[in-house]
């Protein structure tokens, strides 16, 4: 029986050699070609680019860049100058259908051209509130001169007085002439007190 064991464990050795031979030819690495040869002996006696190449290429390089910059601004100049017609064209459009719609609407006929709204009468503005315990600080966004304070009693009494109010001392012209500023304020007065 021992010798019986003793071959066995022969041939599980054996194998396992078998094995490890055949493992270790497989990870061989393949002796360079003839071609591989040639390219890497051609990359080592290339000549390497010398500084006055190097400086006839930079030169090139900048005057393209330079060139790229020109052109750039050439771009933003007829950009501006191109929105510049468009404004003068849609004013000259706004001036010539404003007496024809109102024409249109006189006589009952719908106006075919769309478009055309004048331009806002005055600038934009934009509110900053903050809620306090005597009512309300109201304030235009970059304009600290405008800062206010509507108190609860005339919100209670009327949220669009105290916004009317409010834009007939703090912003220019008279409230036709700001449009409904004072529309949007009353809107968010009363969904801060709401």
């Amino acid at each position: 029986m021992a010798d019986a064991k003793g071959k066995k464990g022969k041939k599980t050795r054996g194998k396992a050699k078998a094995n490890n031979k055949a493992k270790t030819a497989k990870l061989e690495v393949p002796a360079p070609t003839p071609q591989k040869e040639e390219k890497v002996a051609q990359a080592q006696t290339k000549p390497k680019a010398g500084i006055e190449q190097l400086a006839e290429l930079r030169k090139d390089v900048e005057q393209a860049k330079k060139h790229m910059n020109d052109v750039g601004e050439q771009t933003l100049d007829l950009r501006d100058k191109a929105k510049e017609m468009e404004q003068a064209a849609k004013q000259v459009f706004i001036q010539a259908v404003a007496p024809y719609r109102a024409a249109c609407k006189e006589a009952g006929v719908d106006c075919e051209f769309a478009g055309g709204k004048a331009p806002a009468k005055s600038p934009r503005v934009r509110f900053l509130l903050v809620k306090t315990d005597e009512g309300i600080r109201v304030m235009v966004k970059g304009l600290h001169e405008t800062e206010r304070l509507i108190t609860s009693a005339d919100l209670v009494k009327s949220t669009t007085k105290a916004a009317k109010n409010y834009c007939a001392a703090s912003l220019p012209g008279t409230l036709e002439e700001q449009g409904y500023k004072w529309a949007g304020l009353a809107h968010r007065l009363r969904k801060l007190i709401a």
